[in-house]
């Protein structure tokens, strides 16, 4: 409804109202940081997609990560129990099924 004099706000008006300006100022920011992306990539200043950056991101620590894994495994770096030797597979092969799903990363662009 439509007054002509002020409206008095309680406490809750204004902390909803705080938290639409921040969800708006989101939004605006995120627009603001595609378009900025999206520009870049057509004048060529960005070579690479976003998810291939994310999945190249992934992928060297993720590599670091299985060669160690396979050191552990196959005795290199000394023995383990069963239980440990257990464990360092169940490791090995979580890391393996998360390897897969970055490179599925590479099919979703483009």
């Amino acid at each position: 409804m439509v007054s002509p004099h002020p409206r008095d706000w309680t406490a809750l008006d204004l902390q909803v109202m705080r938290s639409l300006t921040t969800a708006a100022e989101f939004v605006v920011s995120m627009l603001a940081l595609a378009r900025q992306e999206r520009l870049a990539r057509l004048s060529g200043a960005v070579p690479l997609e976003p998810l291939a950056r994310v999945q190249h991101g992934l992928r060297t620590p993720l590599t670091s990560l299985l060669g160690f894994l396979e050191l552990l495994i196959d005795g290199s770096v000394g023995d383990f129990t069963d239980d440990q030797l257990t464990a360092l597979d169940r490791c090995h092969r979580n890391a393996l099924e998360l390897r897969d799903a970055v490179d599925v990363l590479g099919t979703l662009e483009g």
